[in-house]
């Protein structure tokens, strides 16, 4: 099996306290995750026209292979950050709407 890129994703309705959340997300949430070697990044984006049909944040992060990806999933650092979650945001930090793991088929570039 050839290890090509796989990405998960997550939509994300508003947040609990959005800049408390985006503050946490990026300083210790994200820099949590990462600790795994095999997330090689994650990217935040947040809709430009707001749209009450549509999620407000989405999150893609980025793993070396699908190997990794499936090793992250009970992964220490993941379950080091789920925990976190618990204590910094007991009643959880925003919804998820939508989630999906996805391979990649080819990278077209510039």
């Amino acid at each position: 099996m050839e290890n090509k890129k796989v990405i998960m994703v997550g939509a994300i309705e508003s947040p609990r306290e959005e800049e408390k959340y985006n503050k946490w997300y990026n300083e210790v949430h994200g820099p949590m995750l990462l600790k795994f070697k095999g997330l090689l990044q994650i990217d935040r984006y947040k809709i430009l026209t707001a749209n009450p049909d549509q999620p407000r944040y989405f999150n893609i992060m980025t793993f070396a292979s699908q190997q990794d990806m499936e090793a992250y999933a009970t992964s220490p650092e993941r379950m080091a950050a789920l925990e976190e979650v618990k204590k910094s945001w007991p009643e959880g930090p925003a919804k998820v709407t939508f989630s999906g793991k996805y391979g990649l088929i080819k990278s077209l570039k510039k």
